[in-house]
């Protein structure tokens, strides 16, 4: 649950920061997201546990289900955040911060429903 917490803790102190440095709260944002990505991505790399030879310690199909198309989307989100901040100076992209932050935290529910990054 440790890892949950910090996890969804760098995305909440991303979100504080969002009406200051806009750059920095999505660079903190991104940092957030790559920890849950890691997680994400440990879990899909395990066996299934549907094959009849899975090990104790596997991963369910249905949960990758739900898992890929939310990194996808909270991908996706974070690097149009992030062509907004570098070839957008002039435009306000605190809007697409908090898309990408929403993004991210969509992912972290969806881990932390089934327990997965807990240390």
């Amino acid at each position: 649950m440790r890892f949950i917490a910090l996890s969804t803790a760098v995305l909440l102190l991303a979100g504080c920061g969002s009406t200051g440095d806009t750059a920095t709260s999505f660079y903190k944002a991104e940092a957030g997201f790559t920890a849950i990505l890691q997680a994400a991505a440990a879990y899909v790399g395990l066996p299934r546990c549907e094959l009849p030879e899975a090990p104790k310690v596997c991963s369910k199909q249905a949960v990758v289900d739900q898992i890929r198309p939310a990194a996808n989307s909270a991908q996706a989100t974070i690097m149009a955040a992030e062509d907004t901040i570098r070839n957008h100076p002039d435009v306000d992209a605190s809007f697409a911060v908090s898309a990408a932050q929403n993004a991210a935290q969509a992912l972290s529910v969806i881990l932390s429903q089934y327990s997965i990054g807990v240390q």
